[in-house]
């Protein structure tokens, strides 16, 4: 029985279960916001600094597979 198939990086299933993708799409988000925490908690940064580091950095990868 196919219990699913990968499409674009996300496993799509019969029953059209989306809550393990969801809840791994989330976990790779808080992985890269706390991978750069040091750079956005930091006062040495500016804040326009720290958008130019979210928009390309963490943004993308909590919006990954939202399209699908």
């Amino acid at each position: 029985m196919l219990k699913g198939y990968t499409y674009l990086g996300k496993i799509l299933r019969n029953k059209n279960e989306l809550k393990p993708e969801n809840e791994k799409s989330i976990t790779n988000a808080n992985r890269s916001y706390y991978a750069l925490l040091h750079l956005l908690k930091g006062q040495s940064v500016l804040r326009a600094e720290k958008i130019k580091i979210h928009k390309p950095l963490i943004r993308p990868v909590a919006a990954d597979g939202a399209e699908s």
